[in-house]
C-alpha cells in the first residue's frame, strides 16, 4: 500500500541579513527497498517565492525553475516571466498574493524623515538599515517594505546599487523638500485661477 506523508519543518536563511524563513513541506513515511532523499537534497521540491524589481517597479512571483543567471516564475497575474537572478532581493514562502498588500500598507506606515535620521552618513545596504529601523532581523515583508520606502525616496536616498543607498546630506534635502513646497504652492495658485476663470465664465 502507499505510505502516509508526513510534514517536515526546515529553515531557509533569507536575503535579508539573519532572518530565516520557515517552510513546510511533504515527505513520503520511508518504506522497505523505496529510496528515500535526504531532507536537503534536490530530490524534494520546496515552493518559494521572489521579491524583485522590473522596470522600475517591484513585483513577487512563484519560482519554477532557476539556473546561475536566470529564473522562470509564475507572476501574481499568472503569467510566466524570465528574469535575472541579480534582481531578485528576497525569497518568501508566504502566500503570494498576501505578500504585496502587506508590504505597501507597512512601507505606507515608514517615516522617512524618521528613517533619514536612523540612516548612518556612509554608504549602507537595506538590510542593515531594515535591522536598525525595526530593532531586530527583518522578515521578508520588512525587508521588501523598506526596499520599496527607499526606492520611492530619491530625495531622502542616493541608490548606489542593488539595494544599497546613501542618504542624502541634510542641505541637500532641505533644498529638495523646499523645492517641492514651492512647486506644491505655485501649483494650488494656479489651480485657485483656473477656479476663478470658470466660476467668472
Amino acid at each position: 500500500g502507499e505510505g502516509r506523508s508526513r510534514f517536515h519543518d526546515i529553515a531557509f536563511p533569507s536575503r535579508c541579513g539573519s532572518a530565516r524563513i520557515a517552510c513546510k513541506f511533504m515527505a513520503p513515511e520511508p518504506r522497505a527497498n523505496c529510496y528515500n532523499p535526504p531532507l536537503n537534497s534536490t530530490a524534494w521540491h520546496v515552493l518559494m517565492n521572489v521579491f524583485y524589481e522590473e522596470s522600475g517597479s517591484f513585483k513577487v512571483g512563484s519560482i519554477v525553475s532557476r539556473s546561475d543567471a536566470s529564473l522562470q516564475v509564475d507572476t501574481q497575474h499568472g503569467k510566466r516571466a524570465k528574469l535575472k537572478s541579480a534582481n531578485v532581493f528576497l525569497e518568501f514562502s508566504s502566500p503570494l498574493a498576501d505578500f504585496l498588500p502587506a508590504v505597501d500598507a507597512l512601507a505606507a506606515d515608514i517615516d522617512l524623515d524618521f528613517l533619514w535620521e536612523c540612516s548612518q552618513d556612509d554608504e549602507f545596504s537595506y538590510q542593515d538599515l531594515a535591522a536598525d529601523y525595526f530593532g531586530h532581523a527583518p522578515s521578508a515583508v520588512e525587508a521588501a517594505a523598506l526596499i520599496c520606502r527607499l526606492h520611492g525616496a530619491p530625495m531622502y536616498f542616493y541608490k548606489k546599487g542593488k539595494g544599497r543607498y546613501k542618504k542624502a546630506p541634510q542641505d541637500a534635502l532641505q533644498a529638495a523638500l523646499a523645492g517641492v513646497e514651492r512647486k506644491k504652492r505655485e501649483q494650488e495658485q494656479i489651480d485657485g485661477w483656473v477656479r476663478e476663470l470658470k466660476t467668472g465664465a
